[in-house]
């Protein structure tokens, strides 16, 4: 069963370098398969679509770091990440905890961070066209 708090969000600099790398979701779940006729398996569905949604916002946030101009820019970036996972965690534990603990509670928390990694997505995209205004040849937006 995903645990309400199954998320965590992997190194934001590398080793004793300080050399700065881009955020990455990672799941810790081992994924259930997908059914929408039993409430694990809609459990399954959900974990399913956040995975891919995870995929999605770990691709643009590494070509959105690409593109930042310099450390600063890279740390504040790689902070705001930090913040708004956080965030999404504390937001769908919010959602989740309508159900007391029950069985769609774990429904409930994924399909949240699906909805909140879509908007984040928008997001993403709206900061890199701001980024690559006035470039002549930026990188195509995954």
């Amino acid at each position: 069963m995903l645990a309400l708090t199954i998320t965590a969000l992997a190194a934001s600099a590398s080793g004793a370098t300080g050399k700065l790398s881009p955020p990455v979701i990672r799941e810790k779940f081992t994924v259930l398969p997908c059914n929408h006729e039993t409430t694990v398996g809609l459990e399954g569905c959900a974990e399913g679509q956040l995975l891919a949604t995870d995929h999605r916002i770990n691709v643009e946030v590494a070509l959105l770091f690409r593109v930042l101009d310099g450390a600063t820019q890279r740390r504040s970036f790689v902070t705001s990440e930090d913040l708004w996972f956080k965030y999404r965690d504390a937001d769908c534990q919010s959602v989740a905890s309508i159900y007391g603990g029950g069985t769609l509670a774990p429904v409930e928390f994924a399909d949240c961070e699906v909805l909140d990694n879509e908007s984040r997505s928008v997001d993403l995209h709206g900061h890199y066209e701001l980024e690559e205004q006035g470039s002549s040849s930026p990188p195509a937006w995954p």
